[in-house]
């Protein structure tokens, strides 16, 4: 009788398991799917978290900036990407200049070629157009999101600018491997 007793048990035990197994659903429920749907995404699409990235033909800058006023936010915001935009780059020719001078050219390491190459760098920043601006409300305030670009022509002759005065510096560094390898020929 016992042994029938726990059999029954768990038979009983084993069909509640499995309705309840039956009747649970993997999808989540609509309430939940109608929030996720509701609520903005924290950054627009376009918005790069990294703050820059290039493709073949330009370079990009991304920035975002909070204030009490929607203007003032997005001013900030692309101001920040523009620093954005003019650091990566700026780092990137730094490395070009290193690489310019490990292949035997000592210009590189002129004091008067390193200041010229970053003063270069930034008319990069005021080269730059804006590309898009995006202005959420947001408690107390404004949250902006901005983007910059630079073509890689326009980034090429505003560093040619920036070599003005220095054409054996500028016809030896923009003709260097790194130079190419980030601006393009």
């Amino acid at each position: 009788m016992a042994s029938t007793s726990r059999w029954l048990l768990s038979l009983s035990a084993v069909c509640v398991f499995t309705a309840f197994i039956s009747c649970s659903s993997t999808q989540p429920a609509a309430d939940s799917a109608q929030t996720e749907r509701s609520v903005p995404a924290l950054y627009p699409g376009w918005y790069l978290s990294s703050g820059f990235e290039s493709d073949s033909l330009q370079f990009f800058g991304t920035g975002t900036s909070i204030s009490g006023d929607s203007l003032t936010a997005a001013q900030s915001a692309e101001q920040q990407a523009r620093i954005n935009l003019g650091k990566a780059l700026g780092n990137q020719l730094e490395e070009a200049r290193a690489t310019f001078t490990e292949s035997g050219n000592a210009d590189g390491n002129q004091k008067d070629f390193i200041l010229i190459l970053r003063e270069a760098g930034t008319l990069t920043e005021t080269a730059a157009e804006l590309d898009v601006v995006e202005v959420r409300s947001i408690r107390n305030g404004f949250r902006a999101f901005s983007r910059v670009t630079l073509t890689k022509a326009e980034a090429r002759k505003a560093l040619e600018r920036g070599f003005t005065g220095h054409p054996r510096y500028w016809s030896g560094f923009s003709g260097s491997d790194g130079f190419k390898a980030i601006i393009g020929e």
